[in-house]
């Protein structure tokens, strides 16, 4: 029977180690649980006769999604909110979760906490890939007392993250179908119909109709220079990674994606909002101004923008408004810039800054719904227009098939 090491919380909250026999991973860790032992490390034991190898994991160790990562905010704060302490809240975590890697970095947190180290600190050194902003965020919320409501904070600012990022994708779905389906019909009649139709023609001297003769010349070249083409699109692929890695080029292709019509104003918005809801949470936690904007600059997915942010940091630092920095770098609107003089003026300016990303968050998702709107009929009208003349011309060709015959 399979051997598995484990590390598990015994009820006194000491640290455990040792090997227990099992069928099955998941027959060990209910072994243990019934020993009233809570486990955050579990693997099969190497067999005696080799090295002993490393612990292996289906995932990078405390690697969660965005949304695992918010569900564990939010539970956490829940649980603080019942006025429970740090380790008792996170072992109840450890010992409710149904995802392995929720229950496993549940338990790694607990560890350090135990250990002593805050809960900051300990978020900050296990929660790989967790967005800077809440690791500040916890800071500030521990030194002023109300970490309960900073975590709240936290799992409200990720989950409305993941809501934007999950419109903007499921409006891109309709169009990226249509688009995938035209493009399977068309490659279809290219590469089914017109190598069938093209020899009636060749073997009567006729000449085929103009689009039978293009689609039969590209299929032609591509079945003899398929290795060539192949590589060029390789080739083409890695230059643009290596050029988006380049923060000059990266920089340069994002200035000029915010002067396209309708691009622009929505990457605008959309960052826009992102800095609004970055910033308003950072300041309404106790984050000073100047740390909250360097913070925040890292949140922004446009390096032209976030370069402007960057920027007005320093006018901010040598004693600027937030507003006026910002209206000097010439890429936020109006409207935004008002909301912030306003909330500057009125000494609000955390509380304006997330009623500016409620509404931009708003109006982008009009924005792409608009589009959206727009789009789907335009794409429609394009590709039914392309099938259309590939299917005439291949009725033209069965016609002129059968008038060959005939002849």
């Amino acid at each position: 029977m399979p051997k598995f090491q484990f590390k598990a919380y015994n009820a006194a909250g000491r640290i455990e180690a040792g090997e227990i026999e099992a069928r099955s991973h998941d027959e060990a860790l209910s072994h243990l649980n019934a020993r009233q032992l809570l486990p955050f490390e579990t693997s099969e034991a190497a067999p005696p006769t080799r090295l002993q190898s490393p612990i292996r994991l289906s995932r990078q160790a405390n690697a969660l999604s965005p949304r695992e990562y918010a569900t564990f905010m939010r539970e956490l704060a829940v649980l603080l909110q019942a006025e429970l302490p740090v380790d008792q809240c996170l072992k109840l975590l450890a010992g409710q979760q149904r995802s392995e890697p929720m229950r496993r970095f549940s338990a790694t947190v607990l560890s350090s906490v135990v250990a002593g180290a805050s809960l900051s600190s300990a978020l900050e050194k296990h929660a790989t890939g967790a967005p800077p902003v809440v690791a500040n965020l916890i800071k500030a919320g521990e030194a002023r007392g109300n970490l309960a409501a900073t975590l709240t904070d936290i799992s409200r600012y990720l989950e409305t993250s993941l809501l934007l990022r999950a419109k903007i994708q499921s409006a891109l779905t309709y169009p990226l179908v249509l688009a995938v389906v035209a493009l399977a019909t068309i490659g279809i009649i290219v590469a089914g119909l017109v190598p069938t139709l093209m020899p009636l023609f060749k073997d009567n001297g006729a000449q085929p109709p103009v689009m039978l003769k293009v689609a039969d010349t590209l299929t032609a070249f591509l079945s003899r220079h398929w290795v060539a083409c192949l590589a060029i699109v390789v080739a083409i692929a890695a230059g643009i990674r290596i050029a988006w890695q380049s923060p000059p080029l990266r920089q340069a292709f994002q200035r000029t994606l915010l002067r396209m019509p309708f691009f622009g104003p929505l990457i605008r918005d959309t960052n826009t909002a992102v800095l609004a809801r970055t910033l308003g949470t950072l300041l309404r936690n106790g984050v000073p101004l100047v740390a909250a904007l360097q913070v925040s600059a890292n949140a922004l997915s446009n390096a032209e923008i976030a370069q402007a942010v960057v920027s007005a940091t320093e006018d901010v630092k040598a004693g600027s408004t937030l507003a006026r920095a910002l209206r000097a770098k010439g890429v936020f609107s109006d409207m935004s810039l008002r909301f912030i003089e306003v909330g500057e003026e009125a000494s609000r300016l955390d509380q304006m800054l997330l009623h500016l990303a409620d509404m931009t968050e708003t109006e982008t998702q009009r924005r792409i719904d608009h589009g959206m709107t727009l789009l789907g009929p335009a794409l429609t009208i394009v590709i039914g227009a392309v099938v259309g003349t590939l299917v005439l011309s291949v009725m033209q060709a069965v016609m002129s098939v059968n008038a060959l015959v005939l002849r």
